[in-house]
């Protein structure tokens, strides 16, 4: 599972997210800019991974795929950060959506009951960076995420294939995490013009998706 499988699942899921909500959503891709390592400074910034329109309202979205128990702050690109807090001062939203897919240790599958979790959650970007610069800490941990993210409830399309319900992010939705119970964990799987701020150079952090 990488981050382009997250948001391969993210973009399967419009259709229901249209359908549900009973109005038109249209989501755009943003293609990646060149082959990994090969980015100079003639290669295009991608400032994030998707944009959803919904209702009026414009979503900015990067999705980033964890496989631990925790997600670190640099794992989003300081442009990246930018570019999500333009879309909002645009008027629009910016979210960070979060994949997590991990094996608890044998000590925390007993306390959770669980010894896999597969969970998808959204952080508007002032929550992100609001608690970047609080954090005493380089990343923030899965039960950070429970208590304060936005969950999407992972869903079971009409093709058989796994999504998200995503009403959430409009507003529509969305209740605090509560892992699935064995009974429930199969049912469960059931033109703002943006003005995008200029790549800081001074900076290189790793590269993500």
């Amino acid at each position: 599972m990488t981050e382009r499988d997250f948001t391969s699942e993210i973009a399967r899921s419009i259709p229901w997210l249209a359908q549900a909500t009973g109005a038109p959503a249209f989501y755009l891709k943003i293609p990646d800019a060149g082959s990994p390592g090969a980015a100079n400074r003639f290669t295009a910034v991608k400032f994030f991974d998707a944009v959803l329109w919904h209702g009026g309202r414009t979503l900015a979205l990067e999705a980033k795929l964890s496989k631990g128990p925790s997600l670190s702050f640099d794992a989003l690109r300081e442009v990246q950060e930018d570019a999500l807090l333009a879309v909002e001062a645009a008027g629009g939203r910016g979210f960070i959506l979060v994949n997590f897919r991990v094996t608890f240790s044998a000590k925390e599958a007993k306390r959770r009951g669980v010894a896999r979790l597969i969970a998808a959650f959204a952080v508007p970007i002032t929550a992100w960076v609001a608690s970047r610069q609080e954090a005493c800490r380089a990343s923030l941990p899965l039960t950070w995420f429970e208590e304060h993210a936005i969950a999407l409830p992972r869903i079971r399309l009409a093709d058989g294939q796994a999504g998200y319900d995503l009403r959430a992010l409009l507003g529509t939705g969305g209740q605090p995490f509560r892992p699935p119970s064995d009974n429930s964990s199969s049912a469960t799987l059931t033109q703002n013009r943006i003005e995008l701020p200029q790549p800081v150079s001074e900076r290189t952090p790793p590269d993500v998706g």
